[in-house]
């Protein structure tokens, strides 16, 4: 074995930088697995980083906005520019188009997608309901959208259906009876027209998760409401605020706030935690101190909501 010996022979600055390079190599591999421990520490001991992070939304398979279970998926994180607002109609403008908006690449693709498998909007709500569309983005848009109008030739004939008989409530009504979205039965909504059986049963559904009409453009956001039809029955209807169920902000549940379709989930929750923190809201107004509320998501809120 004396001849293996030179080869183990080292001189002392040989011996000292190899001594030097094991300890920074067991320096480097401690903390590599130090860091995600001191990461995820902070994340956990800072409030008001938690707080950014509850108000972050995230949107399923079927477009409604809820929690990430198993923590935050950074991947799905996509950053929006603030890019140029001008009038548009998202049914003919380019993806340069969209890009100049400030709208995500991502975002950008599912809407072309959408148009190329033939989907229309039919008003300025149909893109609400874009996957991937978050609320912020959308109340952003919304005042610029120009949806131009659609030929004749988009929508079925109705020559040879029979005559539109306006709904009547009595025999001394006349024939422009005005109907009253928050107290139609499904048979009343059905003398509409453009409304059948199906549909008139969505409004009725809808306006149940609504807590009642307060505008009658709300019922452009009906799923698988022509625009056409909203187009013809709209002088037809009205919405009678005073018919609207309000929540007690100051005492709902989160779970009763969530199931409103202007709310949901991650609203709920900050609306909670403010409730907590402030001793509950002292006014309606107070409502637009709340994180994620802006002018826009109060205007659709306020009516279904109140103090006391």
């Amino acid at each position: 074995m004396h001849w293996l010996k030179p080869y183990f022979h080292f001189t002392r600055k040989q011996t000292l930088a190899m001594v030097t390079i094991i300890v920074l190599a067991l320096a480097f591999l401690i903390a590599s697995w130090m860091l995600p421990l001191f990461v995820t520490r902070s994340f956990a001991d800072d409030p008001a980083l938690q707080q950014q992070l509850a108000s972050l939304t995230f949107t399923d398979s079927a477009g409604e906005e809820s929690p990430r279970k198993g923590g935050l998926a950074y991947a799905d994180v996509e950053v929006a520019h603030a890019g140029t607002l001008f009038s548009f109609d998202p049914n003919t403008l380019s993806e340069d188009g969209f890009a100049k908006l400030g709208l995500r690449p991502k975002l950008v693709h599912t809407i072309l997608n959408y148009r190329n498998k033939g989907g229309k909007f039919r008003s300025a709500a149909g893109m609400q309901k874009i996957y991937g569309m978050r609320p912020e983005e959308f109340a952003r848009l919304e005042p610029y959208i120009k949806i131009a109008a659609a030929e004749k030739s988009d929508y079925p004939s109705t020559e040879g259906k029979r005559a539109y008989t306006p709904y009547n409530t009595g025999s001394n009504t006349t024939a422009h009876t005005v109907i009253d979205l928050n107290r139609a039965d499904s048979a009343a909504l059905e003398r509409l027209p453009g409304i059948g059986p199906v549909l008139a049963g969505r409004v009725v559904k809808y306006r149940d998760k609504l807590g009642g009409f307060f505008n009658i453009n709300q019922l452009a956001e009906v799923y698988g409401m022509p625009d056409s039809t909203f187009q013809q029955l709209k002088n037809q209807v009205r919405a009678d605020e005073s018919g609207c169920t309000k929540l007690n902000v100051n005492t709902a549940s989160r779970e009763a706030l969530q199931k409103h379709p202007y709310i949901k989930y991650t609203l709920a929750k900050v609306l909670i935690a403010y409730r907590e923190q402030h001793n509950d809201f002292k006014d309606m107004e107070e409502l637009r101190r709340v994180a994620l509320i802006n002018e826009e998501i109060y205007r659709k809120i306020a009516p279904y909501l109140k103090v006391d």
